[in-house]
């Protein structure tokens, strides 16, 4: 996927992705500046079920074989990883 969003010249940054518990994680990317529509397309091309929408008003959970959307909050934190 890495090469693909370089190909297409987007600006990304590296991220992870995991579950609420912190029991599973996945080495992801944040790419800016693409549509749902196009974000599905890309997250659909490489096997994911899903991909991530965030802007200032929402964080997005878009499916990418249908047009589901789960919608919730976020907040941004001063708290250093652990």
């Amino acid at each position: 996927m890495l090469d693909e969003v370089r190909l297409r010249g987007l600006t990304w940054w590296p991220a992870k992705g995991g579950d609420a518990c912190g029991t599973h994680r996945e080495e992801s990317v944040a790419v800016v500046g693409l549509s749902d529509t196009a974000a599905r397309d890309l997250g659909r091309r490489f096997g994911q079920d899903a991909v991530f929408a965030w802007t200032p008003d929402a964080w997005r959970v878009l499916a990418c074989d249908t047009g589901a959307v789960a919608v919730s909050g976020w907040a941004a934190s001063g708290r250093a990883p652990a």
